[in-house]
């Protein structure tokens, strides 16, 4: 029974399903790369280069976000309170990130 485009939400669905069925596509070949590239990440592990400098870099990006969220706001709103909550948000969830992130490694 040959199956028609219409069964298949997306025409690509279809000619991808048409092309294995066919042979064309080798799914082992696809299983192949996928373990060799996996391989190949776990023996290049990613290791902090300069810890002191990952911290030195997280803080000046926490830094200028907080600045960023606080000063859109006051601009915005022209309204201290509303910048004053957007900073604690941004401090508060950077804190509870990190927090999560430490109880969770």
């Amino acid at each position: 029974m040959e199956e028609s485009v219409a069964e298949y939400e997306d025409v690509r669905d279809f000619l991808i399903i048409k092309r294995f069925k066919d042979g064309d596509i080798d799914i082992g070949h696809v299983h192949e790369f996928v373990r060799k590239y996996k391989m190949r990440l776990d023996e290049k592990s990613m290791v902090a280069h300069s810890p002191m400098l990952s911290i030195l870099g997280t803080m000046i990006l926490w830094f200028s976000w907080l600045l960023f969220n606080g000063g859109s706001t006051s601009g915005l709103t022209e309204n201290v309170d509303k910048a004053s909550l957007a900073m604690l948000n941004t401090i508060l969830s950077a804190s509870v990130g990190g927090f999560i992130t430490y109880m969770t490694r």
